[in-house]
């Protein structure tokens, strides 16, 4: 029998197809204008065409939501999230130069030695010429000025002209392998990799492998967003923070950890909050990414902890419900063992050597220093808070760019309108209705208070001068991975917002990274 033409279902299909290619063509578009500006024109534009690509953006995301919002089930999750982080994830990661963002220097070289084992050579440290180049003049300096993007359009061309092989002046460690797993990197390796394949410059290899690593983590935080049954704005929200896009578009093994952090939580509020049995799928996956997130960060172990609130009723039996947590918690912390073992060696091992920060020595705090005097250590807490607790709160949500230099500081005003933004997102509203209970926000907020203290721990055994009364290094970018869970523990029946946030939250904060680059575009062409 001839099978009939369903003439609904070819139109549907069409109109998907039309809105897949119009997807497409739209990245496309953008990578393009962006890279022809932010790279290639001169630096006194940048300001207007910055302006008038914001402009543009802007009108764009209102006319697209209000023409699609309700043909496409799920909208803002499905389609106009995910662009909207893809496209300032890209805008961010060309805007900042090469080296702009901290540490970025060390985590391209890291990328580049896992680049090296995928290309089977024997020599993590081997590099081409071309690239060691962008290594010594374009990321040994980290701050920005009218200078820098001049300074860098000076190295672009398409080609490779270097093409032989020297190595990185600093050896990698033990240590480095191990505070940098695989899972963090292989994907900016890829990048670069196939950079070398068509033997692009050094300058086009490096940016190629900032955007790699940004698919990376973008990707999984829009899977997050998509199978959390609670807290879909908080994450939206958090995903776009400036400081989060910063380290989206860098190097940075933040960009890996906050993406696997983010959907860990994801599974495990969908394991607690669904009310049909769990699956063995949903089982392996949480411990997949449990896994692959306590390797990244000792510190972010607390939110596998989140295990233990997953109801009995959605095991079998109370008899595998025990059984799978415990299977879940000794993979957890089988794989920070065998992952971090150099790290955790190093902090452990007692020497006689002074360590070394930055330009100065002398000997860091030790794990019995503070077992032994509590007293002395909860007032290295309470004075760091003191001295350093507006810092940490503004340079979470991304106040200071690049590398904290003064002519990139956001205008207070902007630090509190992206506070309230993450505090409307917190509170429950139409879209995102779900308040957990009392014993759930609990463990929420121990969550993250734990992982809070424990980072300023690592900072004060790994950091701090035994002569300093307060604790060094912490900055608020490091409580990223946690802050979901924190304004999750904030949520509460009292407040409701009678309406569907999420677009009007995206939108906002779109709107706000685009003016806080114009502004800093100013800024920096001042000096």
């Amino acid at each position: 029998m001839k099978k009939r033409f369903d003439v609904a279902t070819h139109n549907m299909n069409k109109h998907k197809f039309t809105r897949t290619s119009f997807f497409t063509l739209f990245l496309i578009f953008f990578i393009f204008i962006d890279g022809t500006y932010l790279i290639v024109t001169h630096p006194a534009r940048r300001m207007f065409l910055f302006l008038a690509l914001s402009l543009f953006f802007i009108l764009f995301l209102g006319i697209w939501y209000y023409k699609q919002h309700t043909l496409i089930p799920n909208f803002i999750e499905n389609r106009f999230f995910p662009v909207c982080l893809l496209m300032l994830g890209i805008i961010f990661s060309l805007f900042f130069p090469a080296g702009r963002v901290p540490d970025e220097r060390y985590h391209f070289q890291m990328s580049y030695a896992y680049a090296n084992l995928i290309s089977l050579n024997k020599n993590p440290n081997e590099i081409r010429s071309e690239d060691l180049v962008i290594d010594k003049d374009l990321l040994a300096d980290g701050n920005i000025d009218s200078s820098t993007w001049k300074n860098e359009q000076d190295y672009f061309s398409i080609f490779a002209t270097k093409t032989d092989t020297d190595e990185f002046p600093k050896k990698i460690t033990a240590s480095d392998w191990s505070s940098n797993p695989p899972q963090l990197k292989l994907i900016s390796a890829l990048g670069i990799n196939l950079a070398r394949l068509l033997n692009l410059s050094g300058i086009l290899l490096f940016y190629i492998g900032r955007i790699f690593n940004l698919f990376f983590g973008a990707t999984l935080i829009i899977i997050a967003v998509r199978i959390t049954p609670i807290g879909k704005n908080i994450m939206m929200s958090v995903a776009l923070l400036p400081m989060t896009l910063h380290l989206l578009g860098s190097y940075s093994y933040d960009a890996g950890t906050i993406g696997i952090a983010f959907l860990l939580i994801a599974l495990l509020l969908r394991a607690i909050y669904k009310s049909e049995k769990i699956t063995s799928r949903e089982m392996t996956l949480m411990v997949i990414f449990s896994i692959l997130l306590a390797p990244c960060k000792l510190v972010y172990i607390f939110i596998s902890f989140l295990c233990l609130l997953i109801p009995k009723s959605r095991f079998k039996d109370k008899k595998q419900a025990f059984l799978y947590k415990c299977i879940f918690f000794i993979s957890t912390v089988s794989s920070l063992i065998i992952f971090r073992m150099p790290a955790l060696r190093e902090l452990t091992s007692s020497s006689s050597q002074l360590d070394v920060r930055g330009l100065e020595t002398g000997t860091f705090y030790s794990i019995s220093d503070v077992l032994l005097h509590p007293g002395k250590t909860i007032m290295m807490y309470l004075r760091t808070f003191h001295a350093f607790g507006d810092f940490y709160l503004y340079s979470m949500v991304g106040g200071s760019l690049g590398w904290l230099q003064d002519n990139l500081r956001a205008p207070y005003y902007l630090d509190g309108t992206l506070f309230l933004c993450l505090f409307i997102a917190a509170q429950r509203s139409n879209d995102d209705p779900y308040v957990p209970s009392k014993k759930s926000r609990m463990v929420f907020g121990l969550i993250t208070v734990a992982s809070v203290l424990a980072i300023m721990l690592s900072m004060l055994i790994s950091w701090t001068f035994n002569t300093e009364i307060v604790i060094m290094g912490v900055q608020g970018r490091y409580f990223l991975p946690v802050l979901p869970l924190g304004l999750l523990a904030i949520r509460n029946h009292t407040i409701q917002i009678h309406a569907n946030m999420g677009y009007a939250l995206i939108t906002g904060m779109t709107a706000l990274n685009m003016s806080y680059l114009t502004l800093l575009t100013m800024l920096i062409l001042s000096t």
